[in-house]
């Protein structure tokens, strides 16, 4: 089967119209609306707002930087915490 057979020819269903892929190819991003859970998505958005040291609902707290140290690694990131 060749490398860019359609989700169809592969026996899966496409998520995608013809359309949305047109779209993509033209705008180069698409809108997949309920693709991921709601609960996964506020999830990621924690995480990065914890990660940036700012906080969503704080716009001042949007543009400050955070403080690191310009030789120490980034602390890992944990989605338990």
């Amino acid at each position: 089967m060749p490398a860019e057979a359609s989700a169809e020819e592969r026996g899966g269903a496409s998520v995608l119209s013809a359309a949305d892929r047109a779209r993509f190819a033209e705008q180069g991003y698409v809108v997949v609306p309920n693709a991921v859970p709601a609960a996964n998505l506020q999830a990621v958005v924690d995480l990065i707002w914890r990660f940036l040291g700012a906080a969503g609902e704080e716009p001042a707290s949007w543009y400050r930087i955070a403080p690191r140290e310009a030789t120490a690694a980034p602390a890992p990131i944990s989605l338990t915490a």
